[in-house]
């Protein structure tokens, strides 16, 4: 062990951080229907009006 507490409290804050910011891109997601690595703004895509999506040309 032999580091000073305040090291192991930093850690902490800054693992709280990113776990908090995960939740929160977490909840975007889910909510405007994006998948991991989908691109923004294809999501909804042919699910709305029933058109096919649009071919990669």
């Amino acid at each position: 062990m032999g580091r000073n507490i305040i090291q192991y409290q930093i850690a902490g804050g800054l693992m709280a951080i990113g776990l908090v910011l995960w939740l929160i891109t977490w909840f975007i997601n889910k909510r405007t229907n994006t998948r991991e690595g989908e691109p923004v703004g294809t999501q909804n895509v042919g699910k709305d009006r029933r058109e096919p999506p649009p071919r990669g040309d």
